[in-house]
């Protein structure tokens, strides 16, 4: 019974992604019903499924295959329901093997009652499965029988969505993220590509897909769900690569070109990364809900309006901590959050992310765990690879999936000592030179090529500083750590008081981050440097020239950190002040 009620099912999901067809296809108990067990309108056909109108026969019995194809057969030319015969193709499948399929759909043919007949049988279906890996996928878990690394985007969002007291509905991961969703929607109409998107988590990104696809017609929503499949790291997705059908495939933190490896076999491919990317080029990032946006969806999806006002409020914009402030009645904290906490996942969390080809990036995790290097990896590794991990780990970059998410769960067992050692590694890495800054702006471009580099990468420099920005926002959270969320104002006062040019030069990437996490110390900062007869700050308003790539600037940098400020109305007059000053 189980087969019978899933069988149209799986055939439904077939039609869908092989074909733009309309269909009915009645399972589960409506099986049980007369009519047909499914009908197609097919514009164009494709392998398996016949242009215009269809009417599809199944049978799931052992034995006596033929009698089954025999008896719908003349049920069907005695009464098509509605279904002009002439016009219409007689499809009979069997999951089963039918070794002579071909020799009676040739007889029923000849009897000339219907434009077309067709047989499938187990054989068939296994060749149209494998066309389609994410019907494949679906099929899998519904036998029990999931591979590892690969999910349905359906599924990922149902999971995802679910792992709170009141489920997220797509309205909440869409929340201001309009034109975010355009650029999705016109990536999937277009060619085969890669393209890339950043989120707090690289499982936002999947559930925003999920979300953005849902929004259109439900037929053409359906189309797009059977080709999508989720890839959680770069071996699995490799494995869908040579489909002979075009897939949608969500990869979680792809490495290095896979994304585009696999787009350029005729796939679209999404990179979904969290908030430390690890990654260099084109990457969009999706824009952060407002807190009225998380209320409205909220009070729609349910949630008593009271209650949507403190969630909204205490998420700080953020939906990893929306989706730990409300976690659902049979959710559980993940391995990696209970019992005792390991020292070394604590320091992963405070550098956010690091190169461990880079020797300085390495002396800094050592110092952060107490512990040297190797040990040090060699604890946290058995955390890698699964779907809630805490880390990733693309090449040689090791990042935090989440930070936000993380800092919530795991905060409240830092102590004063990490804390205070996180201070004392920020300060060093923000205080290092960045020695291109010796070199003639024309010479500063192939740097690299000479082994001219700064010392610590932009991995672990941005990591850390995302970290300070934590700790301003949520040092609460480090219940065991006296004034924590005053670190911040320490470590950019630290830095940046007193900054001659070259240390202005070499942090300008950081700008954004610092003002973050310390808006007014960075302000204070930045005023005393103009008060100067001849401003270090001034070391900002040069280019460098390339031959390839042009003029790069970086007073660009300090006024994209001004503007960010801008935003908070009792930074706006120092922020307009500071503006003038630099005009």
């Amino acid at each position: 019974r189980d087969g019978q009620a899933s069988m149209p099912t799986l055939i439904a999901k077939l039609v869908r992604a092989s074909s733009d067809a309309s269909l009915h296809f009645p399972s589960d108990e409506a099986v049980q019903f007369a009519g047909w067990d499914g009908t197609t309108q097919a514009p164009t056909g494709s392998e398996y499924v016949p242009a215009g109108s269809a009417g599809w026969e199944i049978g799931t019995q052992r034995e006596k295959i033929a009698g089954k194809a025999d008896g719908d057969y003349t049920k069907r030319s005695k009464d098509s329901l509605g279904l002009p015969r002439s016009e219409t193709t007689f499809v009979f499948v069997t999951p089963r093997p039918w070794p002579q399929k071909e020799e009676w759909a040739q007889r029923k043919r000849a009897e000339g009652v219907w434009k077309d007949v067709k047989a499938y049988d187990g054989t068939d279906l296994v060749h149209w499965i494998e066309q389609y890996p994410a019907v494949g996928q679906w099929l899998a878990t519904a036998l029990g029988k999931r591979p590892p690394g690969v999910r349905q985007l359906d599924e990922l969002w149902d999971e995802w969505s679910r792992a709170t007291q009141w489920p997220l509905p797509p309205d909440l991961v869409l929340s201001d993220r309009s034109e975010d969703s355009a650029a999705l929607l016109r990536w999937l109409r277009g060619d085969n590509s890669a393209i890339a998107f950043q989120g707090e988590s690289s499982e936002e990104v999947a559930a925003f897909a999920y979300a953005t696809i849902n929004q259109l017609p439900a037929d053409i929503a359906e189309h797009y769900f059977a080709r999508c499949v989720v890839a959680s790291n770069s071996d699995a997705a490799r494995q869908l690569a040579n489909s002979r059908t075009r897939l949608i495939i969500v990869i979680l933190e792809p490495e290095t070109g896979v994304a585009e490896a696999i787009a350029a076999k005729g796939h679209h491919v999404l990179a979904a990364f969290g908030e430390n990317p690890g990654a260099q080029g084109t990457i969009r990032k999706l824009s952060r809900p407002s807190r009225d946006g998380i209320e409205a969806a909220l009070i729609d999806s349910g949630v008593p309006e009271d209650k949507a006002k403190s969630f909204a409020r205490d998420s700080a914009r953020s939906l990893a901590i929306l989706r730990r402030l409300m976690p659902g009645v049979a959710s559980r904290l993940p391995r990696w959050a209970q019992g005792s906490i390991s020292r070394s996942l604590l320091a992963a969390l405070l550098a956010g992310m690091w190169d461990e080809s880079r020797d300085a990036d390495k002396v800094i995790m050592s110092r952060l765990s107490e512990i040297p290097y190797e040990a040090f990896v060699a604890s946290i590794a058995p955390y890698v690879g699964e779907f809630d991990s805490p880390l990733r780990k693309v090449g040689p970059v090791w990042k935090v999936a989440s930070p936000r998410d993380a800092w919530l769960l795991l905060a409240a067992h830092f102590t004063a000592a990490d804390i205070d050692r996180y201070r004392a590694a920020i300060i060093d890495v923000l205080s290092a030179a960045d020695p291109r800054y010796t070199l003639s702006p024309e010479d500063r471009w192939y740097a690299s090529m000479r082994g001219i580099e700064p010392e610590y990468s932009a991995y672990l420099r941005h990591g850390l500083g995302e970290t300070l920005i934590l700790l301003a926002l949520f040092g609460d959270r480090a219940a065991m750590v006296p004034h924590a969320s005053q670190y911040p104002d320490t470590v950019v006062r630290r830095v940046l008081r007193g900054a001659d040019g070259q240390r202005w030069w070499s942090l300008s990437r950081d700008f954004q981050l610092l003002a973050e996490a310390s808006p007014e110390e960075f302000l204070s900062a930045v005023d005393d440097s103009l008060d100067n007869e001849a401003p270090p700050i001034a070391a900002l308003f040069g280019s460098d020239e390339s031959p390839i790539f042009g003029s790069a600037e970086h007073v660009s940098d300090l006024l994209w950190a001004l503007e960010s400020l801008a935003w908070a109305p009792q930074l706006l007059l120092h922020v307009s002040l500071v503006l003038a000053r630099l005009d």
